[in-house]
């Protein structure tokens, strides 16, 4: 099947009116199943394994539309809903399925193949230039500029102070409630050895212990203790601005659990093998912070 193929988007996406079954597009396809097509509801984050349509249970294709260098039209099982958003993109196998052999060389089987590379190269072109990140063509990319770093839970990119490199980091805008009242609870735990600015957890015998993030085992953090009032009682801040305990701090940085001073915590992120990195306080100055206690990612 021999297709003339135009310099085109493989793609195309509409907004439906109220009803609408019949959606035309304008890119070929050589199959049926070389056709991807997405309904999701105006306003709706796009997800595509929640939204693809099925080929046969959710539409059809109009008579025609195969082997058609202009496209065609699939027509919906049901009519859709004002303002949804149908979208259509071809998504060819990349494989070859033709041989040649000597005296099987015909123009019908050269055309089909060399439009099937075009439109091949059109979808990977879709992706390249639409659907990923991309730069302008007359700037000047490092080798820092291509590697992300997987995102722990908590956590957005950005480029490092030095320009250097892609980095991960937490999130900190002036909307954090930087006043947000602290919550504190009492506790007497006789014995408890424990002292102002230890991060601690409670353990399996239900008594408060510092933390460590050495092991996901040592890495949980419910608070840090604010107030010793004796050997038997402290208190125990778990949220909110922390302004006992603390001191030398960097403002803006953020400190995660120690993984070598138990109870402690530090600027630098954990990185070693099956250490945690668990982010608990961004520094507002040098003797306070707000506590985050955000879940540990073992690295």
């Amino acid at each position: 099947m021999s297709i003339q193929i135009g310099d085109i988007s493989p793609k195309g996406q509409y907004v439906a009116a109220a009803g609408d079954v019949n959606i035309a597009f304008t890119f070929p396809i050589y199959a049926a199943t070389d056709l991807k097509v997405y309904q999701r509801a105006a306003g709706s984050t796009p997800n595509d394994a929640n939204d693809i349509l099925a080929l046969g249970a959710d539409y059809t294709l109009a008579a025609g539309t195969v082997g058609s260098a202009t496209g065609g039209q699939i027509i919906l099982g049901a009519g859709a809903t004002a303002g949804d958003i149908i979208t259509l993109v071809r998504d060819m196998p990349q494989d070859r399925a033709s041989i040649y052999t000597d005296g099987s060389v015909t123009v019908e089987g050269l055309n089909s193949d060399f439009s099937r590379n075009v439109m091949i190269s059109q979808q990977n072109e879709l992706v390249s230039t639409k659907l990923s990140p991309k730069y302008d063509n007359n700037c000047e990319i490092g080798d820092g500029d291509l590697i992300m770093d997987q995102l722990p839970a908590g956590y957005s990119w950005r480029m490092n102070a030095t320009g250097s490199r892609i980095e991960t980091f937490i999130a900190q805008a002036a909307a954090y409630p930087i006043a947000q009242a602290s919550t504190e609870i009492p506790v007497a735990q006789g014995a408890h050895g424990l002292v102002i600015g230890n991060i601690v957890y409670m353990n399996a015998a239900g008594n408060y212990v510092v933390s460590q993030a050495d092991a996901e085992a040592n890495a949980e953090a419910l608070g840090i203790v604010t107030v010793v009032t004796d050997a038997a009682n402290f208190t125990l801040t778990m949220s909110g601005m922390i302004t006992t305990g603390l001191g030398g701090l960097v403002t803006g940085s953020t400190y995660y659990l120690d993984p070598v001073v138990a109870g402690g915590i530090t600027a630098v992120k954990p990185v070693a093998a099956g250490q945690v990195a668990k982010p608990l306080i961004h520094a507002t100055g040098v003797t306070e912070g707000i506590w985050l206690g955000y879940i540990g990612t073992t690295i």
